[in-house]
Order: C-alpha cells, then structure tokens, then sequence
C-alpha cells in the first residue's frame, strides 16, 4: 500500500473505532522469587553477606539445588511412567494421602499461594529463618520479633525482654555458636498453612550488665548451652519481606 493509499484509509477510519485500536505486545512476565532467592537478595545487603554471595559456596549451593530439583523432578517422572503395577499402586496411596492429610493441605494451600514453593526445600531454608529470628531475640530487637512473631511466642518474647530490663542485664553475644539443621515434626492446615521443625542450637550463655557490658552478671564466655526447639512456621497474612526476606 503506498503512503497516499494509507493515508486516505486512515481518513476512513471512524474516530470511535481509532481510539478503540490498540497496539499490544506480548506481557513481561516478572520472574517471582522463591524463598531461596529473597534470602539470596537480602544476603546481598550486608557486606558479609555480599561476600558469602559472590564465594565458591554459594555457587556451590545453588548448584546443589539446581541439581537436586533436577534429580526430583526426573525421579517424578520416572515413577510416572513406570509400568510397574507395585509402583502404580504407591504412587496412588501416596496421592490419596496427599489429598487428605492435613499436612498435604497445608502444603497445596502454599503452593497455591506461591508457584515456587518447595516443601523440601523449606526444611532447608527452616534453619536460616530461626536463627535470623533467635539472633534478634538474643539481641533484644523487639521491633523484628513484632514483625515475625505472634500469639504465645511474642507473648514469651516480650516477658523475657521486660525481665531483662527489669533485672539490668543483657546478653553479651548475639548469635548462636552453631544451628543444626531443622528436621520436619508436623504439618497443619487451620486458617493458615503451618510447618512445625525441630532444631538444635548451642549458644554462649554469658549475661552482661546493661550499663558495663564489661560486667558479667551471669554465666561466663566458656558456658556453652546446648538447646532443642520446636517452632512453627506459619505463613504471615501482611510479611514485611523487605524487613525480613520470608513471608514467614
């Protein structure tokens, strides 16, 4: 069509139907982050963590996960052709208890909630969450604990850093001398979707004075306790994510 041509069919074109003509092109779908990758980017905001980031490990790990989705995904697959009238019959009593366990609604209520939730991934990813929420426990961040916790944990936490002031003393050391990794203990669908794991944890157990941290008032630097906890991690109807990187 020459341009005179074009020009005398747009003239022809009533003014209603140009402004309903509309060039679209194909959506950008924005990528979503699992809770292995938001953890990946608040790493990133710290120096420490900008260097653990960029190391060996963290290639390594990522590696390691990429390997281990790929593993269970084949692994899926391959129990879904098999032809093997035993596997067949697993493969059935497991989705049978998939749909009516609590458990399993819990986790299809995530995976509903986030494409990339991953459930063995999360007993994973577990362990980093406590030990984020512990060190601000032990540092006294009320204002982190509001934001991660509720009910009869918060209620604990707000009476155990009450008593701290009331008593005059705070811990010297803010972090845990090791976590282990969380085992999974309990599955539950209320309201929300929660996930119950048990962790070890050691800490040094040495209570300083709040006006001479110099001053031990309880415990010394070479008292080492060890501690089993259960926790429960539900899903957070507002996360903050920036604040936390979870929507724990």
């Amino acid at each position: 069509m020459t341009p005179e041509e074009l020009e005398e069919y747009e003239k022809s074109i009533p003014d209603w139907k140009k402004g309903a003509l509309t060039v679209t092109g194909e959506p950008v779908k924005e990528e979503k982050k699992g809770v292995f990758g938001r953890l990946g980017s608040k790493l990133k905001q710290t120096e420490a963590g900008k260097k653990f980031v960029e190391s060996e490990d963290y290639e390594k790990l990522k590696e390691a996960r990429s390997a281990y989705q790929t593993f269970k995904e084949n692994l899926k697959e391959g129990m879904e052709n098999s032809q093997n009238p035993a596997v067949q019959r697993a493969i059935q009593a497991t989705d049978l208890i998939y749909t009516e366990s609590s458990c399993a609604r819990a986790i299809k209520a995530m995976e509903a909630y986030d494409p990339y939730f991953d459930f063995e991934e999360l007993e994973k990813e577990a362990a980093e969450i406590f030990k984020e929420f512990y060190c601000n426990f032990l540092a006294g961040n009320l204002e982190y604990l509001e934001k991660v916790s509720g009910g009869p944990a918060l209620a604990i936490c707000k009476g155990e850093l009450k008593r701290r002031q009331t008593e005059g003393w705070q811990y010297k050391y803010d972090d845990l001398l090791d976590c282990g990794d969380a085992t999974f203990n309990a599955g539950e669908m209320n309201n929300l979707p929660s996930f119950t794991y048990i962790i070890d944890a050691q800490e040094i157990d040495c209570k300083v004075d709040i006006k001479d941290p110099n001053q031990v008032k309880e415990g010394s630097e070479d008292a080492i306790i060890k501690n089993s906890w259960r926790i429960t991690l539900t899903r957070h109807e507002e996360p903050d994510i920036e604040l936390t990187g979870h929507y724990w």
